[in-house]
């Protein structure tokens, strides 16, 4: 094997300098590292400085990416890159001038829903899906306008599937499987999936045991088994990897991610029941020993040229195009 530098489209939790480290240690080229959630404009306007400023702390191993120019240069310097993303749009209520402020801030991914319905779309758990809003057409028109990834991950799919359409830009899942292989509401139908190859998107294929399901969660062969089977929906060039792992949650801070601030319940989110409900996969309890995935990739089947689009080649293909 290479030891190819890969690329993880979404990574989630809380982060100190043994999260730093255990990027490094991995192989990770990459990553786009998840701001907030819940969070309004202030609250997000201050979790975005505080990701600059662990980052400014961490420069040995580690930069705040905004553009493909950054990425090399962090592969040149072998740095870790990193993308600031949010997991909704909440922080920005229906005020479009305040996404460029956000862009302005370094953030270059951006996610319509998550989970609920808000002022853009509708989430992936509510009980109807009335597609992308009046107000989610400007907001995805003014991402494609500055330069910021779309993320459909936790929207629902009658609106994923008109933003699909609506964007200029290909979109992405960035941490999501395929329905087909293990139902659940957070993953998606083989017709969404075509949608997004057929307009140059791409899937990031999760490594968070609750959305791959106890078979393919079990062991690094069969995860890479659900990642070829994937390819074989979409196309090779379509897929990625999208962990949903990396950093830490305590079980406050799980609480608040999955309910927020909007029900006094703790909602499952994506420990639905049926799913394992674990952390991370048994075979990767943490992100240093990410650099096994490689070698599982070519067990699966995947030839040289198609390990490296999946590891790295078709996200760094997708923010070439779309970050700029």
């Amino acid at each position: 094997m290479t030891g190819l530098r890969w690329v993880d489209g979404m990574q989630s939790g809380h982060y100190a300098r043994e999260q730093f480290e255990a990027n490094a240690a991995g192989g990770l080229l990459c990553a786009t590292v998840t701001v907030g959630v819940w969070e309004d404009f202030p609250e997000a306007v201050d979790a975005t400085l505080a990701w600059r400023r662990a980052i400014e702390a961490n420069a040995d191993v580690a930069m705040h990416a905004r553009t493909m120019a950054d990425i090399r240069s962090a592969e040149d310097q072998d740095r870790v890159a990193l993308l600031l993303g949010f997991q909704n749009s909440n922080l920005v209520a229906d005020r479009l001038d305040r996404v460029e402020a956000f862009h302005d801030l370094g953030v270059r991914v951006m996610q319509l829903t998550y989970n609920n319905a808000n002022h853009a779309a509708s989430g992936c758990y509510e009980a109807a899906d009335g597609g992308l809003t009046r107000f989610g057409r400007g907001f995805v028109a003014e991402l494609n306008r500055l330069g910021m990834l779309v993320d459909l991950s936790h929207v629902g799919n009658r609106s994923a599937a008109d933003t699909i359409a609506s964007s200029s830009h290909p979109v992405a899942f960035t941490h999501a499987n395929a329905a087909d292989l293990f139902d659940h509401p957070r993953n998606k139908p083989t017709w969404l999936l075509k949608e997004l190859a057929s307009r140059g998107g791409v899937i990031g294929c999760a490594l968070y045991p609750n959305l791959v399901g106890p078979e393919f969660s079990a062991t690094l062969d069969t995860w890479c088994e659900m990642v070829a089977r994937t390819a074989e929906i979409v196309g090779v060039e379509h897929v990625a990897i999208g962990s949903d792992l990396g950093g830490t949650y305590s079980s406050t801070q799980m609480d608040r991610l999955r309910s927020g601030y909007w029900t006094r319940a703790v909602d499952p989110g994506a420990a639905t029941p049926g799913t394992p409900d674990l952390a991370e996969p048994v075979w990767l309890p943490e992100m240093g020993q990410a650099t096994q995935i490689e070698e599982g990739l070519a067990r699966a089947g995947f030839s040289a040229d198609d390990i490296v689009r999946v590891l790295r080649e078709n996200w760094l293909a997708l923010y070439a195009e779309v970050l700029g």
